[in-house]
């Protein structure tokens, strides 16, 4: 045998034993990996089940509630989807959560007043607007028409959708409280929580500042 054959027959011998290595690596880097998916799988299903377990033995909420994005709710899309009636009761109930007597008004002829608020002896005109689309003066001006009407002290408009410029303007000019997208997830997150729990002084401003006017914490008197 030559020993040009013989330097070939090494060649080739370590050509096969280089393959059968980087077989034998390849397979550990997937068996590895294996292990390393089942294991975060594994640790993922178990801190799944103790989150699980600790909402459902969690205590009650309370203020302030710090939210990543106020456009996600299950109570506003729930909103969202509901027709004009619907969405006057459910502002009912909500109220209600506040201490309020509550009364929603008949579908037509409402003279732009959906829900009427009382509350010792204090009324409050609420308009309900349901909307994709900013709402407009018009709801503004509807309900200090109806003041007089109800004989309500404010007026109130609650939207899950935001106000024009020139509605928040006429808003302020004719001191109706105005309850955007925003402000009513706040109201709604402050009516799950016990009473006792509820500190006001801790809220953000939007919240302070309709507490001052319609009384939602009763620690307000207003002139009869």
């Amino acid at each position: 045998m030559t020993i040009q054959v013989i330097i070939y027959c090494l060649f080739q011998s370590y050509g096969v034993l280089r393959d059968i290595d980087m077989l034998e690596l390849e397979k550990n880097f997937v068996d590895d990996r294996t292990k390393l998916i089942l294991n975060y799988l594994n640790c993922s299903e178990n801190i799944k089940n103790e989150l699980s377990l600790t909402d459902s033995h969690s205590k009650p909420l309370q203020y302030p509630i710090k939210r990543i994005s106020h456009k996600i709710s299950y109570d506003l899309a729930m909103i969202d989807k509901m027709v004009g009636y619907d969405f006057e009761e459910y502002v009912a109930k909500l109220f209600q959560r506040f201490g309020f007597s509550t009364k929603v008004t008949k579908k037509s002829g409402d003279f732009g007043c959906d829900v009427l608020l009382e509350k010792n002896g204090d009324r409050i005109a609420v308009q309900v607007k349901n909307s994709i689309n900013k709402v407009t003066l018009k709801a503004v001006q509807e309900i200090v028409a109806s003041l007089k009407k109800y004989d309500a002290r404010i007026g109130v408009v609650i939207t899950n959708a935001k106000f024009t410029k020139s509605a928040r303007q006429l808003g302020k000019i004719n001191g109706v409280v105005m309850i955007n997208r925003n402000a009513l997830l706040r109201l709604i997150d402050l009516s799950k929580m016990e009473k006792s729990r509820r500190i006001f002084s801790r809220c953000p401003k939007q919240v302070r500042i309709t507490d001052s006017k319609l009384n939602l914490s009763g620690n307000y008197i207003f002139p009869m």
